[in-house]
């Protein structure tokens, strides 16, 4: 028992120490707000719950949508991932060069690109995003 008053108490000195001592002494990031917007929330939430059910197609296309809206290259990879998942390289391309289409410069865009064009055994196409890269 007295190792357990023990411990509490150190526990108790431990919380206390990390603690601010004030609300000012805290320092606080900004606040980011996500630029979506009711519709694409609702785009990508469906597009889980889809994805979760095994439907692969109807994941895809939601993710994909939400992607070109908002030009978010996170949602573009999630698009290129739940295509890869599915087994459907073609679909996988097509979202990686959309991607790509809309964020030029992103080096990860043109990684998928490349990867999955050397993967579906387009050695001739993948020249373009090799040089890129």
């Amino acid at each position: 028992m007295a190792s357990l008053a023990g411990w509490l108490g150190t526990m108790h000195t431990a919380w206390g120490q990390a603690q601010p001592s004030s609300p000012d002494a805290e320092a606080t990031e900004p606040i980011q707000n996500s630029n979506l917007n009711g519709e694409t929330a609702l785009l990508i939430l469906l597009a889980e719950m889809q994805l979760n059910r095994g439907d692969f197609g109807a994941a895809y296309s939601m993710m994909f949508e939400a992607a070109k809206k908002t030009n978010d290259e996170g949602l573009y990879k999630r698009a290129v991932d739940i295509a890869l998942s599915a087994r459907n390289g073609n679909l996988a391309l097509e979202a990686a060069r959309q991607w790509k289409k809309a964020q030029p410069v992103s080096r990860t865009a043109n990684l998928h690109v490349l990867q999955i064009l050397v993967a579906l055994n387009q050695l001739p196409e993948s020249l373009m995003p090799l040089r890129a890269y």
